[in-house]
């Protein structure tokens, strides 16, 4: 009981949030948006993330795998980053099958200066039909309805709003029997140093 009451909490603190960042988005349109950059460590990120959902996670006996070699550290915005990601994982769960694996994997361009975070899991799958719905406000899909009936709809659309704020994108790939949301943003890699410590104390 307690399990569910917590998972519970999660859903409604996180369609708040998709809310609240609805509004700021569409306010934005007309004023521009700013970007919050500071130097954090992705691996602790996302052990803060998986953390968060972890009673989520429980409810549906689903492993949420990290897989993040990134010891340097990297400059962005990191509550828009969680903000994303914690959407991807949080959806993943959902529809993911009692007793599966949600995959994370976390790879750093060094050329490009781009971080690429992807969210797998082994779900229904999403045609491409309604692959074209998914960034959309209120595109809530009639398959997966069942799976999410109290959805806002408006998960993926900020997603993709806040990764376009950080010049980058994301996107969907589907098969039958598993689905990859992929979200690639500008980033600096920073490797860690007396100067960088100082600057982030």
């Amino acid at each position: 009981m307690l399990k569910a009451i917590m998972s519970g909490v999660k859903f409604i603190q996180l369609n708040v949030s998709n809310i609240m960042s609805f509004s700021r988005v569409q306010s934005d349109t007309t004023k521009g948006s700013t970007l919050n950059e500071d130097y954090f460590g992705l691996s602790d990120a996302l052990d803060t993330i998986v953390s968060f959902l972890q009673e989520t996670a429980n409810a549906k006996q689903v492993f949420i795998e990290i897989a993040c070699d990134l010891i340097a550290m990297i400059k962005a915005d990191k509550s828009k980053i969680l903000q994303v990601v914690i959407n991807l994982i949080s959806n993943a769960v959902k529809f993911a099958p009692k007793r599966s694996v949600v995959r994370v994997d976390a790879i750093y361009d060094e050329v490009f200066e781009e971080l690429t975070i992807r969210v797998t899991d082994n779900g229904p799958g999403i045609s491409e039909e309604d692959q074209a719905k998914l960034f959309k406000p209120f595109g809530v899909i009639k398959k997966t309805m069942s799976l999410n009936p109290n959805g806002t709809g408006l998960g993926l659309f900020i997603c993709k709003k806040l990764c376009e704020e950080m010049d980058g994108s994301i996107k969907c790939k589907s098969t039958r029997h598993e689905t990859t949301f992929s979200l690639t943003i500008k980033a600096q890699m920073i490797k860690p140093n007396l100067d960088t410590m100082q600057n982030i104390e």
